[in-house]
C-alpha cells in the first residue's frame, strides 16, 4: 500500500485521472472547434459587413457625382443664359473693321444725301443711329438735318427706304448696306416709300429702329 491506497485503489485513481485528461481534452478540442468556428463566422460577417459598407460607399459616391453633374449642368445652363441675355441686351456697335467694311459698302455711292430718323426715347436706338450716320458720313454721304423721329409705333431693326421712282437709282447703294448690316448681324432690309415722292426722292431714309432682341425681353 502507498498513503494508505492498494494497488486496486490506485488503479481506479489512474482510470479517473485518464478519464479526466480525457474529458479536458474532449473540452479542449470543442472549444478550439468552437473558437476556431465563430472566428471563422466573424470573419464572414467582417468581410459581408466590408462588403455592404464597400457597396453603400459606391452608391453614395455614385450619388454625389450624379448630383455634382446635375450641379455643374445646372450652372452651366443658367451661365450660358445669362451670356445669352447679356448678348441679346447689349447695344447695338460696330467694331473697327465691321464700321470699315460699312464705309467701304457706301464709298462707290459717295455724294449720297441720306436722312436718318430714329426714337427719341430709346438711347440704344439713338447710339446706333449716330454710328451709322458717322461711317456713311466718313464714306462720303451727305446728310440731312432730321425733319422727324420715330414714335407711337414699333419698329425693328434698321431700315433703308427709298422713294419709288428712285428705285433702279438707289437700289444699289440700299442693298449693298443691307447686306454687309447683315453679315455683321445687324438686323437690315431696305424697301420703297410712297411717301418719300413729296418729302425727299432725293434722300435715302435711314430708319434706326429698336434692337429686336431687347424689345422681346
Amino acid at each position: 500500500m502507498i498513503w494508505g491506497l492498494s494497488l486496486h485503489s490506485w488503479e481506479d485513481l489512474m482510470r479517473a485521472s485518464l478519464l479526466i485528461v480525457g474529458v479536458a481534452g474532449l473540452i479542449a478540442g470543442l472549444s478550439t472547434w468552437f473558437v476556431v468556428r465563430l472566428q471563422r463566422a466573424e470573419i464572414s460577417e467582417s468581410k459581408t459587413e466590408f462588403e455592404k459598407y464597400k457597396q453603400d460607399s459606391d452608391e453614395r459616391i455614385s450619388l454625389a457625382d450624379a448630383r455634382g453633374a446635375e450641379a455643374n449642368r445646372i450652372a452651366e445652363g443658367e451661365r450660358l443664359a445669362r451670356l445669352t441675355l447679356e448678348k441679346e441686351m447689349a447695344w447695338r456697335s460696330l467694331n473697327q473693321e465691321q464700321s470699315a467694311r460699312l464705309i467701304e459698302a457706301a464709298r462707290p455711292f459717295q455724294g449720297q444725301v441720306f436722312d436718318l430718323v430714329t426714337y427719341q426715347d430709346d438711347p440704344e436706338a439713338k447710339n446706333f443711329a449716330n454710328v451709322i450716320a458717322h461711317a456713311l458720313i466718313d464714306a462720303g454721304w451727305k446728310l440731312e438735318p432730321p425733319s422727324a423721329f420715330l414714335a407711337f409705333q414699333i419698329e425693328l431693326g434698321v431700315k433703308f427706304e427709298i422713294a419709288p421712282s428712285k428705285e433702279q437709282e438707289f437700289a444699289p447703294a440700299v442693298n449693298a448696306l443691307t447686306e454687309v448690316l447683315a453679315e455683321i448681324g445687324i438686323a437690315a432690309s431696305a424697301g420703297l416709300r410712297d411717301g418719300l415722292e413729296k418729302e425727299k426722292s432725293q434722300a435715302i431714309k435711314v430708319r434706326v429702329g429698336k434692337k429686336p432682341e431687347r424689345v422681346a425681353h
